[in-house]
């Protein structure tokens, strides 16, 4: 259960709520449309199924964003000693035989994750869910410690370089 979302999440999903709902609206209207002159039988009239398959579709979505409508508004981190949801962390990858670029990872409650993450880059700045294997490995950890998670893929270890405030509080 999704119990908290970051300000912004909740501004993003409440604008995607908001339109999603003017996009139902419309093709209900439309689907009325297509079925007044289309002789009343939806289901042998294919603008009018076509019409009813996307409102069903806007339905599922509308109601995949409502579960998040009790969330508690997550509060930013106070501190910044050791690494809290709420916190976007610059790690470097430890097993890396040649260093690359050290990367950004914001962590974050799982219904940010789903509503913020395609406004992330992910190739330098990655959003991550507190329940995520590098999430988990990371909360708690300190500037310098080694995080240590694992995959599908297989094991890996990122170096804390960094703490700092999750861009998500405004």
């Amino acid at each position: 259960m999704i119990e908290r979302l970051s300000p912004k999440g909740k501004t993003l999903l409440e604008e995607k709520r908001r339109r999603l709902d003017k996009q139902l609206r419309e093709r209900i209207l439309d689907y009325g449309s297509a079925v007044g002159s289309g002789g009343g039988d939806s289901y042998h009239d294919e603008q009018a199924y076509s019409i009813y398959a996307e409102i069903v579709t806007l339905q599922a979505k509308l109601n995949s964003i409502n579960r998040f409508s009790s969330c508690q508004e997550l509060k930013p981190p106070n501190q910044f000693e050791m690494i809290e949801v709420g916190h976007q962390v610059k790690v470097e990858f430890s097993d890396d035989p040649e260093p690359r670029e050290e990367i950004s990872v914001t962590i974050l409650p799982e219904g940010d994750v789903l509503v913020l993450n395609e406004f992330y880059d992910q190739r330098t700045k990655f959003l991550v869910s507190d329940k995520s294997p590098i999430g988990r490995a990371l909360l708690g950890k300190r500037v310098g410690e080694e995080a240590r998670y694992e995959t599908e893929e297989g094991n890996f270890g990122v170096i804390v370089k960094g703490i700092s405030l999750a861009d998500v509080f405004g």
